[in-house]
């Protein structure tokens, strides 16, 4: 997989929604390529402490199982 140079634009469109005044989406995005796993988050959200990695693991083990892996 090739990667552009910036992505910064595209990825805040796909995270951050607007969907009318009142409700805005905000996602968590997990990319898997072979053996690599990129997780994207919002800045509010990308600091690690150590329950959330857990957290975030137990999520994407989860996500892989139901996957079929």
């Amino acid at each position: 997989m090739k990667w552009g140079r910036d992505w910064n634009e595209k990825l805040r469109e796909v995270v951050y929604r607007e969907r009318g005044e009142a409700l805005r989406t905000v996602r968590i995005l997990r990319f898997y390529e072979r053996n690599t796993i990129i997780i994207v988050k919002p800045d509010r959200l990308r600091y690690w402490i150590p329950s959330t990695a857990i957290r975030d693991a137990d999520e994407t083990l989860t996500d892989l199982q139901l996957q079929g892996y």
